[in-house]
C-alpha cells in the first residue's frame, strides 16, 4: 500500500531523515520504533505532506504523492493522528469528530455510521458527546484523536506515539481499538514509544536510529533481538 523509497529530509542545513526506506503491506500494521529525536515524526510528517523531502519517493497504492499537499493526500485515504493528539479544544467532541470527515464526500456521506463505529470502540467519547474537548483527560483527548481520524474512513491511517502521557489502562484501550480497527480493514503505520506493545502487535517493525533505519523484521523477531532488548527494553 505504501513503499517510501530512500528519502532524505532536511530542516534547513540540518538532515534529519538520511536514505529512508520503508514498505506498508495493505492490511497491516508496521511499526516503528526508536528513541526520542531519532526521526519518527519528521518521517510521518514527511508522508502527510507537511514537511517536503529534498529527494526520494512516496508511492502510495502505486500513485506517487511525493511532495503533495497534506490535503491531497487525506483525500487520498491517509488520516493522521498526530502526536500531542492536536484536537480542538474549544469544540464539543461532536464537532471535533465531523471534522474528521468534513473533506472527503465518502467519508462525510457515512459520517453517522462511522461515528457509531468509533463510539464502540471508545464508549467514554459517547458519553462526552457534546462535552468541550479541552476540559476532558488527557486520555480522553487521545481516544478523540484517533477516532477523529478514523471519521475519515482511511485505507491508511499514520499513528504518531499515541500512548505519549497515557497510563497503563489507558494505553492498553487505545491499542485494543487500533487493532479493531486494523481488523476493519485499516492499514496502520504506528510510530510509537512503547517499543514492546508496538512490536507485538506488529506485522512488520522497523528501528529507526539517528535518521536512519537499522533494522527491519516481523514484531516478534526484533522483540527477541538483543540489541532491542537491552536498548529499548532495559533488559
Amino acid at each position: 500500500m505504501l513503499k517510501i523509497e530512500n528519502i532524505n529530509v532536511f530542516y534547513g542545513l540540518v538532515q534529519a531523515l538520511w536514505d529512508i526506506s520503508i514498505e506498508v503491506p495493505e492490511g497491516s500494521i508496521v511499526s516503528i520504533v526508536g528513541a526520542n529525536g531519532a526521526g519518527k515524526t519528521t518521517l510521518m510528517r514527511t508522508i502527510n505532506g507537511i514537511i517536503k523531502p529534498k529527494s526520494g519517493k512516496i508511492i502510495y497504492n502505486g500513485i506517487d504523492i511525493t511532495g503533495k499537499d497534506s490535503n491531497y493526500v487525506v483525500s487520498n485515504g491517509i488520516t493522521h493522528v498526530p502526536e500531542g493528539r492536536q484536537i480542538f479544544p474549544k469544540m464539543s467532541v461532536y464537532e471535533n469528530l465531523e471534522i474528521g470527515a468534513m473533506f472527503i464526500k465518502d467519508a462525510w456521506e457515512k459520517r453517522k455510521e462511522t461515528m457509531e463505529f468509533v463510539f464502540s470502540l471508545f464508549p467514554r467519547l459517547k458519553e462526552r458527546i457534546n462535552q468541550a474537548a479541552g476540559t476532558m483527560s488527557g486520555g480522553e483527548q487521545q481516544m478523540l484523536a484517533v477516532a477523529r481520524a478514523l471519521m475519515g474512513r482511511p485505507k491508511l491511517m499514520l499513528v504518531d506515539e499515541p500512548s505519549l502521557g497515557l497510563s497503563p489502562a489507558l494505553t492498553l484501550t487505545v491499542f485494543d481499538a487500533l487493532k479493531k480497527a486494523n481488523k476493519e480493514g485499516v492499514t496502520i503505520l504506528l510510530v510509537e514509544q512503547n517499543v514492546k506493545k508496538s512490536l507485538e502487535m506488529a506485522k512488520i517493525g522497523y528501528v529507526l536510529e539517528n535518521g536512519r533505519i537499522v533494522m527491519k523484521d516481523d514484531g516478534k523477531t526484533l522483540l527477541a533481538n538483543p540489541h532491542i532488548k537491552k536498548a529499548y527494553l532495559g533488559v
